[in-house]
């Protein structure tokens, strides 16, 4: 090292040897903090994607089931779909059906549907069978042995609890 010349500029660092090794191990703070958006943001986008492509599956299965339902044996009830309550209803249900996820929950709530149907103006079976759509899908299925049985004289809902 006698025969070596440094030379540096104003406010510069300078290291003398024969050999330097410079390792940065590990990664800095902003690196390690872009990191972790980025990890969130990929994982949180394609989570988010992947619910929406399952909550849109049973919102749509729901629907179809409902429409070919009334096509099939009550034709003449689409036109509930005019009534925003019903609209209401339907949507409520949709959401419980996501929430659901099980083919039984899809039939309770087609089934209070196709009653709501017969309803064209205001009553305690109407507010009925709407309560029981957002509540009968809300009870877990160990829990819900439900039945709706609709009918001329009203409707009933029977969750047995135990």
């Amino acid at each position: 090292m006698k025969d070596k010349k440094q030379v540096g500029g104003d406010e510069s660092t300078n290291y003398q040897a024969d050999q330097i090794n410079i390792q940065q191990t590990g990664l800095t703070y902003a690196d390690t903090r872009q990191l972790f958006l980025d990890l969130f943001a990929d994982n949180f986008e394609k989570l988010r994607k992947e619910a929406a492509e399952v909550a849109v599956e049973r919102a749509t299965s729901l629907v179809d089931n409902l429409m070919e339902r009334m096509a099939r044996e009550a034709p003449e009830r689409i036109e509930a779909a005019r009534d925003p309550a019903f609209q209401l209803s339907v949507y409520a249900a949709q959401r419980e059906a996501v929430r659901g996820g099980t083919e039984d929950v899809e039939k309770l709530l087609i089934e209070l549907l196709m009653s709501r149907t017969k309803e064209q103006s205001r009553s305690l079976r109407q507010v009925v069978m709407d309560e029981c759509v957002t509540l009968g899908a809300k009870i877990s299925e160990p829990q819900l042995a439900a039945s709706v049985i609709a009918s001329a004289t009203g409707v009933q809902c029977v969750i047995d609890c135990g």
